[in-house]
């Protein structure tokens, strides 16, 4: 927010957005299958994206995202 005033410009005038690796699946076990076709491990992909697991669990970590400002998610799908 401090860089879009110093720009001259209103904080809702841009559009905040962030960018993850997705790894979704029914259940554990498609999680893994799914990791490990991109050569991935499960527990080092949800270090580092929010959209790891199943649905349900991928829509509770997006929380704190879209509290801390995010208003779009860019989904990679590398399988």
């Amino acid at each position: 927010a401090n860089a879009v005033a110093a720009a001259g410009r209103a904080a809702d005038s841009i559009v905040y957005s962030s960018a993850f690796v997705l790894c979704a699946g029914r259940d554990e076990a498609e999680v893994a299958r799914r990791a490990s076709v991109i050569g991935r491990e499960v527990d080092e992909m949800r270090s580092n994206s929010p959209l790891v697991g199943s649905p349900a669990e991928i829509v509770d970590k997006l929380g704190p995202w879209r509290d801390l400002g995010v208003q779009r998610v860019y989904a990679q799908l590398l399988d």
